[in-house]
This record gives structure tokens, C-alpha cells and sequence, in this order.
């Protein structure tokens, strides 16, 4: 679950010279799942978050160029977009959650808070949380 809009324009304001096809081959790569293991997943986003997205690209002039598409700039925050958003719905195939706050950083989920009692059946756990939104709910972003 990202905001795939605000995902797409992060990556072409901090890698201007990529094309809107090797955007589309990044942000499909950051969608697309490798493995069902949860803490496998996390590492996955973690790495392509830390370490960029490998990409090939064509040159003006027809040369294959190997480089790596960032999804967040580290040293420069003022380029990055920070969103809370409050209640937000997260669908899964057999359960609907709405963690209390997510934050989202270029409209990856990087932070869920819950806010409501712990215990409730409202309340949203890792264990409530559906499929999809699983690599969000552990991701801490050091670096």
C-alpha cells in the first residue's frame, strides 16, 4: 500500500535523469514482492530504501548506463515529503485495518502508530495487520 502518485514523483524529482519508463521499472520493483517471509520482505525495502534501486538506463547517446534510483534523499531532507495521515484503510483479502496515524516519507509507509487501547478488537497489531501492509509495520529506517 503506497501512494503510488507521490511515489512516482519522488523518484523523478531525486533522479531527474531517469526516463518515465525506468521511473515505472523502479516503482514496479519497490511493488512487487520476493518473498512471503515477512522480516524477507522488510530487509528487501529496507536495502532498496538504504541503498537505492538498481536501474539500467540508455544514454542520449545510445550507452547502457548501470545506476541506482534513490527513493529517499538522506542528506538533503528538505527534498524528501513527510505525510501523516490519520485512519487510514488498509484493505487486505480477509481483514480491514485503520491503524490510528501512518507516516509516509515520498509516500512510502514507513510508520504506523496506534492509538487506540491496546487489546481492542479495533486496535491494530502486527498480527491484524493485512498481508500487503506487512513490510511498513516492522521497517525502522536508520542510517
Amino acid at each position: 500500500m503506497i501512494l503510488e502518485d507521490r511515489v512516482r514523483s519522488a523518484i523523478a524529482t531525486l533522479n531527474p535523469t531517469l526516463t518515465p519508463a525506468v521511473i515505472d521499472e523502479v516503482l514496479a520493483t519497490v511493488r512487487r514482492p520476493e518473498s512471503a517471509d515477512v522480516l524477507a520482505e522488510n530487509w528487501r525495502i529496507y536495502r532498496l530504501l538504504t541503498t537505492g534501486v538498481p536501474v539500467e538506463r540508455r544514454t542520449t547517446n545510445g550507452e547502457t548506463r548501470h545506476d541506482v534510483a534513490w527513493l529517499v534523499d538522506f542528506d538533503h531532507q528538505e527534498r524528501n515529503e513527510f505525510v501523516a495521515v490519520n485512519q487510514y484503510t488498509v484493505e487486505g483479502d480477509q481483514s480491514t485495518r485503520r491503524p490510528g496515524i501512518v507516516l509516509f516519507v515520498n509516500g512510502l509507509p514507513l510508520g504506523i502508530m496506534e492509538l487506540k487501547v491496546p487489546g481492542e478488537e479495533r486496535a491494530t497489531s502486527s498480527e491484524r495487520m493485512p498481508s500487503r501492509f506487512q513490510p511498513c509495520w516492522r521497517t525502522t529506517l536508520c542510517r
